[in-house]
């Protein structure tokens, strides 16, 4: 019993190792797909609270702001797309001096400007110091400010600042995709005409160089740019209501290339061949340090037993773990259309290593490896601790909602368990029916009606298989001495052999003494 039990175990262990992978890869797809909607739903819902905002202006002067949603919102949605870690946030108004209007996780910030024509918003974004102080006293005629007090107010000190720089030095300058190639010759002839007028040009040259229509990180994603009629038609969208991102593109229809969808399934197949290779050497390495302690040597081919269960846990662990994170990606992100987008990532693995081992098998079958009844009695079992794994997977992701892919690995761990034991009960109880029936069961068991040879000969019956034909052969004759000797005799006796049904092959039942 504790044979059988042990075989169970590591039967339900093995299936466990083969599909772990395929499990965490899919979720992994699931998740990556989550949080692309994740982040178009928080830049749909900031668009639209930015909106209903500044409802009361003008949508013309609205779009600035619904630029800076759209900015940070369209860089975090590629961000998820990419897979990228970095992030970029829309700062608010707080009263600071030539404060930038987006931060991000790499450490630039952004400034726009999105005015009515490309001169207006470029000579914005390169405003001195000077002329802001001019800007002011302008409005406070009555005002004898200076330049002095006016920069220690705003916690700068004119010994360190250059009146002439701008403003917003060190900041990346965003202004609208339709206005920036006007900008920049607008920026190059004005710093030609007052190098040749002998004018301070410093601040024009610093806001050409970080002169951008998008957001941009170091790892390449990217903002979409927006236009200035755009950020007006958001503004005019968000205060009715009617905005929906979804009309501008930004689905994971659209979104989600198969060059994502690849890259992703690379990425989680890494990540699968890791636990699967984890998964198949625990029991290797236990075996070699329980015979280290106890017979205080290790051999080198428990080693070499090592190396191998690394390759071939690895190998089907990226095969299984990428093909499930390709296809549960393709279809959430609605590559396959909208019917499969609700699929289960859970089933996906499963149904993933099931589907590769019945071809891995149907080649050992096509090549003689294996029997029909031994590939039957695998996709049998197979499918039968799938069904298990998925069903204590799913009870423990209710139990445990929180943790979703988690609860669900360490459900079809005791699934794969529980059902090895139930399906080996179940073969037991199966077979037994076999052998007191005589049930085939559609020609998978093998019924064999043939005593076998060492009772025929237990019982002196002999037994003969078909002539063959052998040439003669020639041999010397040769003659020895006659003797003699006593002759003797023994008791005639007889015996009784009971014969049985039983199982004495794989699906095979036949006689046994």
């Amino acid at each position: 019993m504790c044979k059988e039990s042990t075989k169970a175990f590591k039967d339900g262990y093995d299936f466990f190792q083969r599909n772990s992978g395929a499990l965490k890869a899919g979720f992994s797809g699931e998740k990556y797909i989550e949080n692309i909607n994740d982040a178009i739903k928080q830049a749909q819902a900031n668009l639209t609270e930015t909106g209903k905002q500044y409802a009361n202006q003008k949508a013309a002067q609205t779009g600035g702001f619904m630029a800076e949603q759209w900015h940070a919102g369209t860089f975090n949605i590629n961000a998820a797309v990419e897979g990228s870690k970095n992030t970029a946030e829309v700062l608010p108004p707080n009263g600071v001096f030539a404060q930038a209007d987006i931060k991000t996780s790499w450490g630039d910030d952004f400034g726009l400007k999105y005015i009515k024509n490309a001169q207006k918003s470029a000579f914005a974004q390169s405003e001195s110091f000077w002329e802001k102080y001019n800007k002011y006293l302008g409005l406070h005629k009555d005002s004898d400010k200076t330049f002095e007090k006016y920069l220690q107010e705003r916690g700068f000190s004119s010994e360190n600042v250059n009146k002439n720089a701008s403003i917003y030095e060190g900041q990346a300058r965003l202004i609208p995709a339709d206005q920036l190639d006007e900008a920049i010759d607008v920026l190059k002839r004005k710093i030609a005409k007052d190098e040749y007028l002998g004018k301070d040009v410093t601040r024009y040259k610093e806001t050409l160089e970080n002169l951008t229509d998008r957001i941009k990180s170091p790892d390449g994603v990217e903002s979409i740019p927006l236009s200035k009629e755009d950020s007006t038609t958001l503004a005019e969208l968000a205060r009715d209501e009617e905005l929906d991102l979804n009309e501008f593109g930004l689905n994971t229809e659209s979104l989600v290339k198969y060059q994502h969808i690849f890259k992703q399934a690379i990425n989680a197949g890494i990540s699968a061949a890791v636990i699967s290779m984890v998964l198949k050497l625990a029991p290797e390495i236990y075996k070699s340090i329980d015979k280290l302690i106890k017979e205080r040597k290790i051999e080198v081919s428990d080693l070499q037993n090592i190396g191998f269960a690394a390759l071939s846990g690895s190998a089907q662990g990226f095969i299984n773990g990428s093909i499930s994170a390709a296809i549960t990606t393709a279809c959430l992100a609605g590559t396959f259309g909208n019917a499969m987008k609700s699929v289960n990532p859970s089933v996906v693995g499963t149904l993933t290593v099931l589907i590769t081992n019945t071809i891995f098998n149907s080649m050992k079958l096509a090549t003689g490896k294996i029997s029909k009844q031994e590939f039957a009695q695998i996709a049998t079992k197979d499918l039968f601790l799938s069904f298990s794994s998925v069903g204590f997977g799913t009870l423990a992701q209710i139990l445990l909602p929180e943790f979703t892919a988690f609860s669900f690995l360490i459900g079809s761990f005791l699934g794969s368990i529980v059902g090895s034991f139930a399906y080996e009960k179940g073969l037991s109880k199966f077979m037994s029916l076999c052998c007191d029936t005589g049930f085939t069961c559609f020609g998978l068991v093998e019924q064999n009606y043939k005593i076998p040879d060492e009772i025929l000969k237990s019982m002196n019956i002999k037994s003969f298989d078909f002539k063959t034909f052998a040439p003669k052969t020639f041999e010397l004759k040769s003659f020895e001495l006659k003797s003699f000797g006593v002759k003797t005799f023994n008791y005639e006796t007889f015996g009784i052999r009971m014969i049985s049904r039983d199982v004495i092959g794989f699906f095979k039942v036949g006689y046994t003494a």
